[in-house]
């Protein structure tokens, strides 16, 4: 059996480093995106990652940008890869346009620094050993996940965070949760991060999309995103051979 020894950002990357990236996010000068998809190696694995339906692709030719990805790589620094950051396209015109002063809807994906890879490993047996990873450091329920979120409504105070722990589950991915109290000019609000985790090409990814918790629902919404993310994800890679034979191409982002 194979045994995990995943360095996915349950906190750091989605809790302690949100507020300089809220400010961040709202400093830089707004950039054109792309939605391109783009193909990457991954521990000698091929992998195709487009964003989102709706989102786009940051651009690292572009300086703000990359420093936005320079930004999301620093925060990982140790733990994860970043492969691909991008932002909600509409919003992106917007802010490009100087209609917004801050982005709120964004995401990225990542996979494990040492670049591992399980060949031959079934993502429901992948899934499985995961949860005995993550039980060990908050044990696996889902209702207490999905009570932990609700008691995040009423409000966190600013730089308080909470780990919701895994809040849904199915045979692609688990679905975990982080929320914590920002500030940003004069307005404080609760910022909820989703991850997925899954397999996908025997590689491990960590799939992130972040958001205001406006109310009972943004979890949810978030939540079928990511499943709409995760059957494209897949739906991509189905048949693209493990084993790259050459370089790979990096995607715009």
């Amino acid at each position: 059996m194979h045994r995990l020894a995943l360095k996915f950002p349950v906190i750091k990357t989605t809790a302690i480093s949100l507020t300089g990236l809220w400010l961040l996010l709202a400093l830089l000068p707004a950039t054109a995106g792309s939605a391109l998809a783009g193909s990457y190696r991954v521990a000698d694995r091929s992998l195709v990652i487009e964003p989102p339906q709706s989102y786009c692709l940051i651009d690292r030719k572009v300086e703000a940008e990359a420093d936005l990805f320079r930004f999301m790589e620093e925060i990982n620094a140790d733990l994860n890869r970043v492969l691909v950051v991008f932002v909600d396209c509409a919003e992106l015109q917007r802010w490009r346009d100087g209609e917004v002063a801050f982005l709120e809807r964004y995401g990225n994906v990542l996979t494990p620094i040492e670049e591992t890879s399980y060949p031959g490993m079934a993502r429901g047996a992948f899934l499985e050993e995961l949860r005995k990873v993550m039980d060990s450091a908050l044990p696996l329920d889902l209702e207490a996940g999905q009570a932990r979120l609700e008691a995040t409504m009423p409000e966190l105070e600013v730089g308080q965070s909470e780990n919701l722990g895994i809040i849904e589950a199915d045979d692609a991915a688990l679905y975990a949760g982080i929320a914590q109290g920002l500030e940003y000019d004069g307005r404080t609000f609760v910022m909820l991060g989703i991850y997925s985790l899954t397999l996908v090409n025997d590689v491990p990814l960590s799939v992130n999309l972040y958001r205001p918790l406006k109310d009972q629902q943004t979890a949810a919404r978030l939540i079928s995103e990511q499943r709409r993310f995760l059957r494209q994800l897949l739906e991509r890679n189905r048949n693209l051979q493990g084993r790259i034979e050459g370089p790979a191409t990096r995607g715009p982002g």
